[in-house]
C-alpha cells in the first residue's frame, strides 16, 4: 500500500472509522504504524468520473451538476473512486461489505447490491485485526461537569456486560442474518457459542477472515490485479 504517493488512500464521509485513526492503527504486514506520510481525503471530496465498468448502473447520473456521477451513498462512493483508480485503498469497517452483499437480482435503495457483489472479484480486503481505533470507545455521553452522571451509568453498563441479556442481544440477527456477535466485547456466554470466533482466532485465521467478515476491526478495501482474482489469492497482496 503506497499511502506517500498519489492516488491517496480516502475514508467514507460521515461513517466510522474516522480517518484520524489511521495514525495509530498497526500496520500487520509491519507489526508498525503506517508510514505519517500517507495521504487520505473524504469520499466526497472526490470526484468520480464514471470509468468503472464492471457493474451496470453503478453510477447515479446527476445531469447538469459539477459532480455528473455518483454513488448512491457514502460507502458506494468511496467504492467508486478505489475502483477508478483515484485512491489507493478505502478505510472502512470489517463487516461493511458483508453487510452490502444481496441475493442475485435484489435491489437495494441506499446501496448498489451489484456492486458490492463484485467482492471477491475486483475488490478484496487486505488488512484485518486493526483494533487500537476502538481504545476508549466511539459512544460518549456528555453531561455538565460534576452532573454524576458517569456514577450512574459507568456502573449500569459494567453490570450489563456481564450478563447473558446482553449476549442474547448481541446474537440477534438484522439484514442478511447480520448480528453484532463479533462486534460485541465478549463475556461468558459468548465462549460457550460454537459461531463465536475469538479475536486472536480471527486475525490469524484466513479462511475465517474472508468466509465470516463479520468482524469490526477496520479493513482496506483494495482493487485486485484480475477482475478473476479469488479471495484466497488477493491475501498474496497483504503478506
Amino acid at each position: 500500500m503506497l499511502f506517500s504517493s498519489p492516488p491517496p488512500s480516502h475514508q467514507v464521509t460521515g461513517w466510522a472509522p474516522t480517518a484520524d485513526t489511521l495514525h495509530f492503527v498497526q500496520n500487520k504486514c509491519t507489526n508498525t504504524t503506517y508510514d505519517s506520510t500517507f495521504e487520505v481525503v473524504q469520499g466526497n471530496d472526490i470526484v468520480l468520473n464514471g470509468s468503472y465498468t464492471g457493474v451496470q448502473d453503478a453510477y447515479v447520473k446527476n445531469t447538469g451538476t459539477n459532480k455528473p456521477f455518483d454513488g448512491k451513498g457514502s460507502n458506494d462512493r468511496a467504492l467508486l473512486a478505489v475502483l477508478e483508480g483515484q485512491a489507493d485503498a478505502m478505510w472502512i469497517y470489517g463487516d461493511q461489505a458483508d453487510n452490502y452483499l444481496c441475493p442475485s437480482g435484489e435491489k437495494q435503495e441506499g446501496w448498489n447490491c451489484d456492486l458490492w457483489n463484485m467482492f471477491g472479484k475486483d475488490v478484496a480486503y487486505i488488512q484485518v485485526g486493526m483494533y487500537t481505533w476502538m481504545h476508549n470507545g466511539t459512544t460518549f455521553a456528555f453531561s455538565k461537569k460534576g452532573s454524576g452522571l458517569n456514577d450512574l451509568l459507568n456502573p449500569c453498563i459494567d453490570s450489563f456486560l456481564l450478563t447473558k441479556t446482553f449476549y442474547d442481544t448481541c446474537k440477534i440477527n438484522h439484514i442478511n442474518d447480520h448480528n453484532q456477535l463479533q462486534a460485541c466485547l465478549p463475556n461468558q456466554y459468548f465462549e460457550d457459542d460454537k459461531k463465536y470466533i475469538k479475536p486472536e482466532d480471527q486475525k490469524n485465521d484466513m479462511q475465517y477472515v474472508f468466509n465470516h467478515p463479520h468482524s469490526v476491526s477496520p479493513r482496506w478495501i483494495w482493487p485486485t490485479p484480475a477482475t478473476t482474482a479469488r479471495l484466497d489469492t488477493a491475501t498474496a497482496v497483504s503478506e
